[in-house]
C-alpha cells in the first residue's frame, strides 16, 4: 500500500499552517474581540475559529482532526447539535449518519498481497499503488484520483464518499490531498480551500460580506442576528406606532405625522405646510379659533387601506432597511464610541436629509402607480408613463447618493477594524419602469 500519506500522531500537521501558542491566542483573541451581536471573522482568524471547533469536537470523541471535520460539515458546523445527536443516538449512529467509518483496517496486522486487483478499472496493480480507505474499499490510486478530480472540479470536494457501490463512508480529506497533489496539484489546493471555507458556506451562523470586492471577511451571528434584534425594537414599540396613528394627521405636503397638542383645527408642519385636522386638507395661514380661511370641509375621515397597501407602505423600497441602520448608527447600541455628539448630529442630520428626499419621491410614486389607468385617454397614460419614468430615474438616483453617504461620509470615519465596503447598489427600476 502506498505510504507516503501515513497518518501522523499529530493531528495538527494537515492543511493549517504550524502556529506558536502566542501567534494561536491572538488569532483567537481576534475571532472573539467584537460586539455581542455579531463577529467579524477575518482571513487571519478563519483558521482559528474553525481550528477551536474542530479541538472541541476532537477532545470531546476522541478522533481524528479530519473525522472531526466531517462530522462538523454534515451538521453544518453547529457543535452543540452534534453533542446532542452523541448523547441522544449514540457514536456509532452518528458516525454512519454522517459518514465517518470507524478504522478497522489502517492498523491492522493482516498481511498485504504483493499485487492486488482494482474493481474499478479491473486491473491488477501492485499494492503499493493501491490505496485502502477506513471503510476497507480499496481501488488502484489513478482510480481514486480521477473520482478525486472529477468530485472537486464538480464542487463536491467537502464530502467525496468511497467509490465502492452503496458506500456512505466519506474518504480521508489527507488521502485526497496526496493523490490530487501529485497530478493536479491546483485542484490539491482548490479541495483545502474548499474545507477551509466550509466553515462559512456551510454554517448556519456564520455569512459572508456581501461587499464588492469581496473583504474576504465574514460575520458571524451571536444569538440573534442584526436583523432579529430590529424586528425586536420594532415590536416593542408597536404601541408607539399605535399612539401615531392615533394621535395624529398625516401632512399633505410631506406626508410625516403631525401631533395636535391644542388650540383650533388649524395645525402646521414642520415642513411650513398649514392643513386642516379635521379632514386633512392642504389651507392657507389665515385662521381664527373657529375657522379656516377659504376652507371648508367636512370632518376627517381615516382612509381604508388594504392590507397590501400596509404592508407596501412598511417595506417600501430600501426605506425600511434604512430606519434600521440609523438605529444602529446613531443609537448607542455600536457606534457610540466612535463619534463625539456634535460628529453624530451632523452625520445623522445628513443622512435624515438623504432619506427625506427618498421619502418624499416613493410617495409621489406610490401615489401614481394605483391609479386605475385603463379608464384614462391615451394621452393622458402616456404622461403618466413618463411620470413614472421620471420619478424612478430621480428615486434610482437618491438610492444611489445614500449609499455613498453610508459608504463614504458615516462608515468612512467609524474605526472598524476590517474593510467594510458595503455591497454595491443596483437596480432594475428604471428598466422595469420604462
Amino acid at each position: 500500500m502506498d505510504e507516503d500519506y501515513g497518518y501522523s500522531d499529530n493531528d495538527d500537521d494537515y492543511h493549517f499552517s504550524d502556529q506558536d501558542d502566542s501567534e494561536l491566542q491572538n488569532d483567537l483573541y481576534n475571532f472573539h474581540l467584537s460586539s455581542s451581536t455579531a463577529q467579524v471573522i477575518t482571513k487571519e482568524s478563519l483558521i482559528a475559529a474553525q481550528k477551536e471547533e474542530l479541538h472541541r469536537v476532537m477532545d470531546m470523541l476522541s478522533i481524528r482532526q479530519q473525522d472531526a471535520r466531517t462530522l462538523l460539515i454534515y451538521h453544518r458546523w453547529d457543535v452543540d447539535h452534534l453533542f446532542e445527536v452523541y448523547v441522544e443516538k449514540g457514536k456509532e449512529f452518528m458516525f454512519a449518519q454522517a459518514g465517518v467509518s470507524v478504522d478497522e483496517y489502517r492498523n491492522s496486522d493482516s498481511p498485504v498481497s504483493a499485487v492486488v486487483m482494482c474493481e474499478i478499472c479491473i486491473d491488477d496493480i501492485p499494492s503499493e499503488e493501491a490505496t485502502r480507505m477506513d471503510c476497507g474499499h480499496c481501488f488502484c490510486n489513478s482510480c481514486w484520483t480521477q473520482h478525486f478530480y472529477v468530485k472537486v472540479n464538480e464542487g463536491q470536494s467537502k464530502r467525496i464518499r468511497c467509490m465502492a457501490h452503496k458506500c456512505n463512508s466519506i474518504c480521508d480529506e489527507t488521502v485526497v490531498i496526496t493523490l490530487l497533489g501529485r497530478k493536479h496539484p491546483d485542484m490539491a489546493e482548490k479541495y483545502e480551500r474548499f474545507l477551509l471555507e466550509s466553515y462559512i458556506d456551510d454554517n448556519t451562523k456564520v455569512k459572508w460580506c456581501p461587499s464588492t470586492p469581496h473583504c474576504g471577511n465574514a460575520i458571524r451571528a451571536e444569538g440573534d442576528d442584526l436583523c432579529e434584534l430590529w424586528q425586536h425594537e420594532r415590536r416593542d414599540e408597536v404601541e408607539s406606532d399605535n399612539w401615531i396613528i392615533i394621535h395624529t394627521r398625516p401632512c399633505p405636503k410631506c406626508h410625516k405625522p403631525v401631533e395636535k397638542n391644542g388650540g383650533c383645527n388649524w395645525v402646521g408642519c414642520i415642513c411650513g405646510q398649514p392643513f386642516c385636522w379635521l379632514c386633512g386638507g392642504a389651507t392657507g395661514q389665515e385662521h381664527t379659533n373657529y375657522s379656516i380661511v377659504g376652507h371648508d370641509c367636512g370632518r376627517y375621515k381615516e382612509p381604508e387601506k388594504t392590507a397590501d397597501q400596509e404592508k407596501r407602505n412598511l417595506y417600501r423600497c430600501i426605506l425600511s432597511y434604512s430606519y434600521a441602520f440609523a438605529f444602529y448608527m446613531f443609537g448607542d447600541e455600536l457606534f457610540k464610541e466612535e463619534m463625539s455628539e456634535a460628529e453624530r448630529e451632523i452625520k445623522h442630520n445628513l443622512f435624515e436629509d438623504q432619506q427625506q428626499q427618498l421619502e418624499a419621491n416613493v410617495e409621489r410614486l406610490s401615489e401614481i402607480l394605483p391609479e386605475a389607468f385603463k379608464s384614462l385617454q391615451y394621452g393622458k397614460v402616456m404622461k403618466r408613463r413618463m411620470q413614472i419614468i421620471t420619478l424612478s430615474t430621480v428615486i434610482d438616483d437618491l438610492c444611489k447618493k445614500m449609499y455613498e453617504c453610508i459608504e463614504n461620509d458615516l462608515l468612512g470615519s467609524v474605526n472598524l477594524g476590517s474593510i467594510h465596503i458595503i455591497a454595491p447598489y443596483r437596480s432594475k427600476g428604471i428598466e422595469r419602469a420604462s
